[in-house]
């Protein structure tokens, strides 16, 4: 399987700075021939404690603790969504600690066909 062009490495502080390192999330990523599903392991962490947003093909995943819990921290992670997604169908659904999103790939265009008069 290649690398979804989705993906992106970068990590950040409770600050928002970039830092290097690998994420604070553990993910996993599937490929189907319809869309990419990507499993992150968020334990501890409750749905009205996350933001999930896109804005110009950056997917951006933000945990807010609402109160000091041990092994949940407020954390960011940002991926960027390659042209073959259709970022406007993105779903995301929180079930026992996993949050998994489903990025559907772009259906390719069928091609047009159009009659030519002929002269």
């Amino acid at each position: 399987m290649n690398r979804p062009s989705y993906c992106s490495n970068r990590t950040y502080d409770r600050r928002g700075r970039a830092f290097g390192g690998p994420s604070s999330f553990r993910e996993s990523i599937e490929e189907t021939p319809e869309a990419f599903s990507l499993k992150l392991d968020l334990p501890g962490v409750r749905k009205d404690e996350l933001k999930l947003e896109i804005k110009d093909r950056v997917l951006t995943l933000t945990v807010t603790p609402t109160e000091e819990r041990a092994f949940v921290t407020a954390s960011s992670r940002a991926w960027r969504v390659g042209p073959d997604i259709d970022a406007e169908n993105l779903t995301a659904r929180l079930e026992n600690g996993i949050l998994e999103l489903t990025l559907p790939k772009r259906q390719p265009a069928a091609p047009e066909t159009r009659n030519i008069d002929i002269q």
